[in-house]
């Protein structure tokens, strides 16, 4: 059978999973009626089905396109396709996004913002991005932050929304999906117990189901009560207001839950380390007069008498400022900023260079000098990214044909190295 056909669905589980489907973006996910939606497909079961399903419901929420995203790591074009026949059977549009994803640092992070970066972009002003996170995924992540000793607002996982991103599929197994026929591409890494979900996936779950054919259920409800909870805990300190209370002497519990709710309201998307937290947490309860602690690349917290206060920061060693385009050296990095590709360097006997696929391109159209390149944290380690005169992230562009177009703007390429040499200076000669 072609990805485009299937044998004819079961008219009473298509509905049934549309009514559901329907319960949940009127419910939980609050999305109104009449609110355009992209699906992120990537050509698995799950979002296939998820198209199928909101196709049935577009005169109440239109569906404006098929998304599927192309991370570069390996050949997909099984699943591209599969995606694409899913969009062509509701007869929507299907767009392609390419994202570069760094090697530096966090590889699987850094792919899943890519890719909500990019689905957001091929969104529509006004539509949402649906996402085919299901009941069988939210059993398997709370199980993972259980291993990992979370608390409640890891326990909370995977939520309905967050801000542009629904999921409707929370309510709905992966098995009851796949009940319903549609042709789809399987991502190979599926197959292989090199990561921890799918350990999990394989292994642990079918252990659990036979002990209780209810746990799926069952860790989903440890999920909707963490955030039901969680809810009402923010509420509560929402309503006390952002004050710095004294410390001092305080129960270690308290106070830590007092930091987290502070990191997860100003800073929600730092991923600040449990270690670092705790550090932090110490040296308020011990009063100390004026302790900084490294909570990311980009911020940081001060415990201050007892009195917590938080603030971006920058280590001056890992930040370099680019007025115009050239060549920059800062410690033993330097970076190639240049509107076409920069030259490849002479190398020094002896000195290694970082990965030539360090580099990154942005549209150089409207772009607000002066640039901030900030650098790794740790070499081979950690992402770098730029950010431009206004202080603003920059987005990287996908990745492109060698050869532009005589009338398209060349990207501006921001090229990573490293050398290890005797001086420091500002500006390669």
């Amino acid at each position: 059978m072609s990805p485009g056909e299937r044998d004819p669905l079961p008219p009473t589980l298509l509905g049934d999973l549309a009514d559901r489907v329907a319960d949940a973006l009127a419910g939980p996910c609050g999305v109104p009626e009449g609110t355009a939606l992209v699906a992120a497909c990537s050509g698995g079961a799950d979002s296939v089905a998820m198209v199928s399903i909101l196709g049935r419901l577009r005169d109440r929420w239109p569906l404006d396109a098929v998304v599927f995203v192309d991370h570069g790591f390996r050949e997909v074009s099984a699943e591209r396709e599969a995606a694409r026949a899913a969009a062509q059977r509701v007869d929507v549009a299907f767009r392609e996004a390419r994202v570069i994803v760094p090697r530096a640092g966090n590889r699987q992070a850094a792919a899943r913002k890519a890719r909500y970066d990019a689905l957001q972009a091929a969104a529509p002003a006004g539509a949402l991005v649906a996402t085919a996170h299901t009941l069988s995924d939210q059993a398997e992540t709370v199980l993972q932050r259980l291993l990992r000793g979370s608390g409640l607002r890891g326990l909370a996982s995977i939520r309905p929304r967050d801000d542009q991103r629904v999921r409707p599929l929370l309510a709905i197994s992966r098995e009851e999906l796949r009940g319903l026929g549609e042709p789809f591409a399987e991502d190979p890494t599926n197959a292989t117990d090199a990561y921890q979900r799918n350990r999990l996936r394989h292994l642990v779950m079918p252990a659990l189901r036979a002990d209780n054919p209810a746990v799926d259920h069952a860790l989903a409800r440890v999920a909707s009560q963490a955030q039901s909870e969680l809810a009402l805990l923010d509420a509560l300190l929402d309503a006390l207001g952002r004050s710095a209370p004294d410390l001092r002497g305080a129960d270690p519990d308290l106070a830590s839950t007092w930091v987290r709710w502070r990191l997860s309201r100003e800073y929600p998307d730092e991923g600040v380390s449990r270690s670092a937290a705790d550090d932090l947490v110490g040296r308020l309860i011990a009063g100390a007069p004026d302790s900084p602690v490294s909570l990311s690349e980009r911020l940081r917290g001060v415990a201050r008498a007892g009195h917590l206060h938080l603030e971006p920061h920058d280590d001056p060693r890992k930040v370099l400022v680019a007025p115009a385009p050239g060549t920059y050296r800062r410690s033993s990095w330097v970076v190639d900023v240049a509107t076409h590709p920069a030259p490849q360097p002479a190398t020094p006997a002896g000195a290694p260079l970082s990965n030539p696929s360090d580099s990154l391109e942005f549209d150089a159209a409207d772009l607000v000098w002066p640039l901030t390149v900030h650098l790794p944290a740790r070499s081979g380690r950690a992402s770098w990214w730029v950010s431009d005169g206004l202080g603003a992230r920059l987005t990287p562009l996908a990745r492109r044909p060698s050869a532009s177009p005589a009338d398209e703007v060349p990207p501006l390429r921001v090229v990573m190295r490293r050398e290890f040499v005797p001086e420091m200076t500002e500006r390669v000669p």
